[in-house]
């Protein structure tokens, strides 16, 4: 069940992992946290995984699915030693084995799996450890406590809850084994996490939940994560014995009933103290909570007959629901679109996706689509522009596409008329534009002057070595060492309504080119564009020197005159080279 879709269109998110971490050096993966995406104990095993399997869609997800198979006789072991009975452990598992939501995160490239995997070892050592003492079983439990951490930050409140647990179950002669071994625990995830703590306080500030601000959000963060396995319909009969399970635990089993108590009240704690939650997926690793409430509350049913009736009603539901996509093959439009771009657009082209998909375009295509801006901007004519569009999703259809600009995403329509189907795979079609490419800028000829309002210009412009073209590059040296602005003084009308490609090199992640406009009023502003290609090309230029290759789409208008602008950070020295504008018209 867990193999049936590995190979299946890569998400959004998957893909982001495989681009901006998993094919970064493993240093990097370890001291860098821009998004949450960055599971990094997962980031790091996907990394191994395409080094040594090769980048295919499978080979990213191996890590998840391997985490995911061996989650089920794992479950088994911890429910036949949590509730002293095979049966238990038997039933733990067959409810795991086909949990629609564990099986979707099994097929996945992110951490989730892991995640849970890693959960289930850490109450397993952790009650092996009370019951037997060994100093290894306690080992193992603050090692798997904190690879669990590192995979989601989040997992470190699990850590928290099972050594309080240990610690309240434990004798005396224990209790120091459990707090110590937790306390030795936390402080190695301290440790990791402390030289990117900035980062994580950024992330967790962007797209953490603010419950300061909403208090009534925090309970619904919870709710939003029991449902990801709950499921619809099918996850009733499941609930009700997890809640059976729980209030029967009250009464008959105090250990697993603390268990399940602090499993979930640390993390609703932590976040009222730090004011930020996770989004629901980050506590995903609760899920073995579920399991084994509903695990308990079977067990307890007093017959045999009865409990057979009510295992036959536990699994059903998800049986049936997993059942119905058992041998559906997987489709993938992406890669299928990948294909044609490969062999199909050949030229110099330039190939435009919406922001979302833009990622998942750039991991199936990202060598063609490099190949088509090295053509460029070594001067090869531009005769097609495509854009990709979803005809089932009204966010990504051709005329309201889902763009990205410096700020965020705003919807920018494109002209429909003046394009034409050429291509479609499932539901992704390629549109190319009606009109050919015209070149309305040329870096020779261009002047800049500062944004600034001293009179000492504080960046000195000299010419450099080439870069992908065989003409001089923009040298800029930052006097100052100051975030600045360039503006150029040439400019370029454009006489009918369209689109305009910019495409260039730099030599730095930290600066950045963009177009401005200046309308009728004489207000200079700076426009909205598309970034066409969703990570910048990495190439060798003339020099020997690595540059980065963008570009970038700005719907234009005839009533304003546009130009270009710099923005460089307060690094001493950059390069710009080979800046190209291409303007497409709108034709009926």
């Amino acid at each position: 069940m867990r193999l049936q879709t590995l190979d299946g269109s890569l998400g959004h998110d998957e893909a982001y992992t495989l681009q901006a971490f998993a094919s970064q050096p493993y240093e990097r993966i370890v001291t860098s946290y821009p998004a949450p995406n960055n599971h990094i104990l997962h980031s790091l095993l996907v990394r191994c995984s395409i080094q040594l399997l090769g980048t295919e869609t499978w080979t990213a997800r191996f890590p998840a699915l391997i985490a995911g198979i061996l989650a089920v006789p794992l479950i088994f072991v911890l429910g036949r030693n949590l509730f002293l009975s095979p049966y238990a452990g038997l039933v733990a598992a067959w409810l795991l084995a086909i949990m629609p939501a564990h099986i979707a995160y099994s097929q996945v490239a992110r951490g989730y799996s892991l995640s849970i995997l890693l959960s289930i070892l850490s109450l397993l050592f952790a009650k092996r450890a009370v019951d037997e003492g060994k100093s290894w079983l306690w080992a193992a439990f603050g090692l798997c406590g904190f690879l669990g951490a590192w995979t989601l930050p989040s997992n470190a409140f699990l850590v928290v809850s099972l050594g309080v647990w240990a610690a309240l179950v434990a004798n005396p002669t224990i209790r120091r084994k459990a707090v110590a071994t937790a306390l030795a625990a936390q402080a190695v995830i301290v440790l990791v996490y402390l030289p990117i703590r900035a980062e994580l306080e950024r992330a967790g500030g962007r797209w953490g939940i603010d419950v300061w601000e909403d208090p009534l959000a925090l309970p619904w963060v919870f709710v939003d994560t029991a449902k990801i396995w709950i499921g619809g319909a099918e996850g009733i009969i499941p609930t009700v014995a997890a809640f059976s399970g729980v209030l029967l635990a009250v009464c008959r089993r105090r250990d697993v009933a603390l268990y399940f108590g602090l499993a979930w009240i640390v993390p609703l704690l932590a976040a009222v103290v730090i004011g930020v939650a996770g989004q629901p997926r980050s506590y995903l690793y609760l899920l073995p909570t579920f399991v084994l409430a509903a695990t308990y509350g079977i067990t307890q049913v007093p017959t045999a007959r009865l409990r057979i009736l009510a295992l036959a009603f536990l699994l059903a539901g998800y049986g049936w629901s997993t059942a119905t996509k058992v041998n559906k093959p997987a489709s993938d439009p992406y890669g299928e679109l990948a294909q044609y771009i490969e062999t199909e657009l050949v030229a110099a082209n330039v190939v435009v996706s919406p922001f979302i998909m833009d990622v998942r375009i750039w991991a199936y295509a990202r060598e063609a689509i490099g190949r088509n801006l090295i053509a460029i901007l070594r001067g090869a004519t531009v005769d097609r522009l495509f854009v990709v569009s979803n005809d089932e999703d009204e966010r990504f259809e051709l005329g309201n596409s889902l763009l990205k600009s410096h700020v965020g995403p705003i919807a920018v329509p494109f002209k429909v008329e003046s394009f034409v189907e050429v291509h479609r795979s499932g539901e992704l079609v390629l549109n190319q534009i009606r009109s050919s490419g015209i070149r309305v800028f040329s870096l020779e000829e261009t002047e800049w002057r500062q944004a600034t309002t001293d009179e000492v210009q504080s960046v000195r412009l000299t010419a450099g070595t080439p870069a992908i073209s065989g003409a001089a590059s923009l040298r800029l040296e930052n006097l100052a060492r100051t975030p600045f602005q360039l503006y150029s003084t040439t400019r370029f009308d454009i006489p009918t309504e369209g689109v305009v490609i910019i495409a260039f090199a730099r030599t730095l992640k930290d600066s950045y080119l963009s177009v401005y406009s200046v309308n009728d009023d004489r207000e200079l502003d700076h426009p909205h564009m598309l970034k066409t290609a969703a990570w910048p090309t990495p190439v060798r230029g003339n020099d020997g020197r690595p540059w980065l290759l963008e570009a970038y789409l700005l719907p234009v208008q005839p009533q304003n005159t546009y130009g270009l602008y710099l923005l460089g950070g307060d690094t001493e020295e950059l390069s710009f080279a080979d800046i190209t504008c291409i303007y497409f018209p709108y034709v009926d």
